[in-house]
């Protein structure tokens, strides 16, 4: 036939089949607005899990309209039509599946999202959608699970359980408990789930504590009070809040962790992630996103809150604060500066820490355990020494080796070798100003050449380096790109500023937080200060845990600067000296600022002597300016790195679809 039809599908059976399937696709817009509005009005009104029937019926009405829409389609196809008939068909089927491809593309976005513990931003359709799965899963959990009603919780089983009525009771007592410390009536039927649900478990939507599934019919677990902990919440808090994540986790931590344990992890945490601080939490890469530093810092800091204020103010707060509004959000609801919060905070955490070490029920943990050393004292040595050197150390300020807020350093090194491999040249520059750090290091030796850049700013938080001539490594901004460069301008500074020559806890166990692995320690003698120059002098014997080859240690500590070291010897035993260092410096405010540290020594086998020297300043105005050029210009390239995953681009790709569809039905619209 001329205009391409054939018998079997004549123009007015053409143009009927398209204006069935343009009806269709108007019916698929239809129908997902009209259980968008449904579920709007849910969330709007705060139920926030209606019955499963609603997402059964809300599915079986889009996979109903889909297949339809399909096989008219298909049909069509099928038949020999123009073929701007057949575009426009294609372009009718993309604009019907958009909104069910736009849903979908939205869902495997949050969910892998949060799979991978990102954070991810909550717009209203995203929590109408909250409300959507609450319902799927009480449809799930109905249809394939075993339920059990108690008096506040419905416990959701992956299998039957002969008597749970021991569980609900317990659950029972934990809401209420939970509910009592925030000043609320309970919520009912708290949904509690033992099962996984689309291969995930151990998290909360919603209203809903979704733990793992119960395989020896244990009683109530650590992660079943802490997920019930989220749901409860959830339902306390309404609709709209937006807590940060270590406010949420935090409270779940609160309500199923032990207190003091939480307390002794932190404190004993912060010497080896010294550059976090709670408000580094408030940032973009971590207010909605769940990982470790979250829990870690969650559940003292709102252990914190809940005991200097009370439960009723603590879920105030969970309610009212903002993300782009959270310090004055704070200070509104709190009468006080989230500066000074923090401030206190720390303190406390430190007075707690030390006061549940000191108590006579205070059981060291397994890590604490695998962290303990043995120390014994040799015959002559002066206890007495001892005892008033670990309360001098006490009272320095080694402990606290956070970032300062501000610093200006340069640092140069050289070490010469006998053997001319082992030679070194390094240089640091280093420029903390109000929170914004730059840092410059260049390292050269015969074996190999590195030079890192790193900077951590409002807008960037980025690490560029190069070893050799390998090509450029970048860690871009990112929730690990963050990590990655905040742990390595902390390592710079803290080398930059001396700590891990200078801090005697570094080499002598005077606490257990200076003590790091399994050894066995021997002290040999200690010297109090006998002259105005107030130098300690310690000498001791360790032995790692699996060698039989101890190794000695004589350090001298300057009383007058924090019992700074200046001087140590370390040693084989039944050999010669092997290694010796001096320091020289002035004490700067706060910080100690070397000035020049010298070092010689030997080394058993082909590598033969060595000595060396380090010199530290302060940078000037210009050199602060020069270098903040160079580490700016030099990180412009991680900008560029995109940390978005492939399901990012999920919802654009879907909106592309509708696109796609508007300009194929166009293509049709003059076709009978």
């Amino acid at each position: 036939m001329a205009d391409g039809t054939s018998e079997h599908c004549t123009p007015e059976l053409c143009s009927a089949a398209y204006r069935r399937v343009r009806v269709l696709a108007c019916a698929s817009w239809i129908c997902f607005s009209v259980w968008a509005a449904l579920f709007y009005g849910f969330w709007r009104f705060d139920v926030t899990r209606p019955s499963g029937w609603f997402a059964a019926l809300s599915l079986v009405t889009a996979l109903a309209l889909a297949i339809w829409l399909f096989g008219s389609c298909f049909n069509l196809f099928c038949s020999a039509v123009p073929w701007r008939l057949r575009i426009a068909v294609l372009g009718w089927l993309l604009i019907g599946m958009y909104p069910p491809g736009f849903f979908s593309a939205q869902w495997v976005k949050a969910s892998l999202t949060f799979r991978d513990r990102r954070a991810t931003e909550l717009p209203v359709y995203q929590r109408v959608c909250t409300v959507w799965l609450s319902s799927l899963l009480d449809a799930n959990a109905h249809a394939r699970l075993s339920v059990y009603p108690g008096k506040h919780v419905i416990l959701a089983n992956q299998r039957e359980i002969v008597d749970a009525q021991d569980l609900l009771v317990s659950m029972d007592r934990h809401v209420v408990e939970m509910c009592e410390l925030l000043g609320q009536e309970p919520p009912s039927n708290v949904a509690w789930m033992r099962a996984s649900f689309l291969g995930f478990d151990g998290l909360s939507f919603g209203p809903w504590g979704i733990a793992k599934a119960d395989q020896d019919g244990a009683g109530v677990t650590a992660l079943d009070r802490h997920e019930v902990a989220h749901a409860v919440i959830t339902e306390l808090a309404g609709r709209n809040h937006d807590p940060p994540r270590f406010f949420s986790e935090g409270w779940a931590e609160s309500q199923s962790a032990d207190r003091d344990q939480m307390i002794l992890a932190l404190d004993g945490n912060n010497e080896s992630t010294p550059f976090l601080k709670v408000d580094d939490l408030l940032d973009d890469h971590w207010y909605r996103a769940s990982r470790s530093p979250v829990y870690l810092f969650g559940g003292p800091f709102v252990t914190y809150l809940l005991e200097r204020f009370d439960g009723a103010t603590f879920l105030s707060l969970y309610r009212g604060v903002r993300r782009k509004s959270f310090r004055d959000d704070v200070r509104r609801i709190l009468g006080v500066p989230w500066s000074d919060i923090e401030s206190d905070f720390w303190i406390w955490l430190a007075s707690e820490a030390e006061r549940i070490r000191q108590s006579p029920d205070h059981v060291d943990t397994a890590a604490e355990m695998d962290q303990r050393f043995e120390l014994e004292f040799a015959d002559e040595t002066d206890r007495e020494n001892w005892r008033r050197l670990t309360e001098l150390y006490a009272q320095t300020i080694w402990a606290d080796n956070r970032l300062p807020d501000h610093l200006h350093l340069s640092m140069t090194a050289n070490v010469v070798a006998e053997n001319d491999q082992n030679s070194l040249d390094r240089s640091l520059g280093v420029c903390v100003d109000d929170g914004q750090c730059f840092v410059h290091y260049e390292a050269d030796s015969p074996a190999f050449r590195s030079s890192v850049f790193i900077l951590a700013a409002d807008d960037c938080f980025a690490m560029v380096s190069r070893r050799g001539d390998e090509d450029l490594e970048v860690d871009a901004s990112g929730i690990g790109g963050k990590e990655t460069v905040l742990q390595a301008i902390s390592n710079y500074v803290e080398m930059g500023r001396g700590v891990d020559d200078l801090d005697p806890g570094r080499c002598i166990p005077l606490s257990r937080q200076s003590s790091r692995g399994n050894f066995r320690t021997r002290v040999d003698e200690i010297i109090a200060p006998i002259d105005d120059e107030r130098i300690w002098k310690v000498k001791l014997v360790q032995w790692l845990q699996g060698s039989e080859s101890p190794f000695g240690t004589e350090v001298w500590l300057d009383e007058t600067h924090q019992l700074a070291v200046v001087k140590s010897i370390q040693w084989i035993e039944s050999k010669p000296p092997h290694s010796t260092s001096t320091t020289l410096f002035p004490k700067d405010g706060q910080l100690f600022f070397p000035i020049t540290m010298t070092f010689s020594g030997n080394r058993d086998g082909e590598d033969g002597g060595y000595h060396g020297q380090v010199t530290m300043r302060q940078l000037d105005e210009s050199e602060v300016t020069l270098l903040k050029q160079q580490v700016t210009s030099s990180t412009a390239i991680a900008k560029s790195v995109s940390d978005r995953r492939w399901y990012d681009f999920m919802p654009m790709l879907a909106s592309g679809m509708l696109l796609l569809g508007i300009a194929g039905a166009m293509l049709g619209r003059r076709i009978a």
